[in-house]
């Protein structure tokens, strides 16, 4: 998404960390995702098949609940209250 690679961006989040380290970080962690990601093929090869929606529809409702999200609320524009309303009053001139 920022056109870095992964060391690049570990190094504006951790610049106190040497290089090597982080690259056995990110390592670790790319071989750890990699390891976990067959347990799931099974499943998504059936949703895919059985729900009738699109990948990308189905890639949006998985991001939205990873990312905490159930429902988007109404919120005011100017404050992000929930439940308010931005009105714009417009008279005649």
């Amino acid at each position: 998404m920022t056109g870095k690679t992964n060391e690049q961006n570990a190094l504006l989040l951790f610049p106190d960390w040497d290089q090597d380290q982080l690259s056995q970080v990110i390592q670790e962690k790319e071989a750890l995702f990699e390891s976990v990601v067959p347990v799931f093929m099974k499943q998504v090869e059936e949703l895919l098949n059985s729900s009738g929606k699109t990948p990308v529809e189905l890639l949006a409702k998985a991001l939205a609940k990873a990312a905490g999200y159930g429902d988007i609320k109404k919120r005011s524009i100017l404050s992000s209250m929930e439940n308010y309303a931005t009105l714009l009053q417009a008279g005649k001139s």
